[in-house]
């Protein structure tokens, strides 16, 4: 896993961005996918971690939804969470957009975790995130 900084990025100004945890999390069930009970209940507890202890955006494009993402700051350390956009929205530089906005309303590190040469980890370098340092997980087979 890499985790990737944010240096400057300049986001189109066609996109309205708003704060809202409910219709947030209302796309990035559409966005990714969730259908199945295991995942709905996963996506349900994700969810309230982080309507608890992040803050939630809606990029809305022509009076339409389009994308959200979750970021959780601690310690002057700004980390974004689902970061996705609706299948209709994509490459109309809506992630570009609600990641810029955001990031400029924001004070401190801008980061983001993501699997190293993936769709994602190719999406946020394109954005200007740099990578800084690795993650590597360990897994223990049951």
């Amino acid at each position: 896993m890499s985790v990737l900084e944010l240096g400057r990025l300049e986001a189109p100004s066609v996109i309205e961005i708003a704060e809202d945890s409910a219709r947030a999390e209302a796309i990035s069930r559409v966005a990714n996918g969730v259908t199945d009970p295991w995942h709905q209940r996963f996506h349900d507890w994700l969810w309230r971690h982080y309507s608890e202890h992040g803050r939630a955006f809606v990029a809305v494009k022509d009076g339409v939804d389009a994308g959200a993402l979750v970021v959780l700051a601690r310690d002057g350390v700004v980390r974004y969470r689902d970061v996705c956009t609706l299948p209709d929205q994509r490459s109309e530089g809506v992630c570009t957009a609600l990641v810029g906005t955001v990031a400029a309303m924001l004070e401190g590190r801008q980061v983001i975790v993501a699997a190293r040469d993936t769709t994602p980890d190719r999406i946020y370098r394109r954005l200007g995130f740099e990578q800084v340092s690795t993650v590597v997980e360990i897994g223990v087979p049951r």
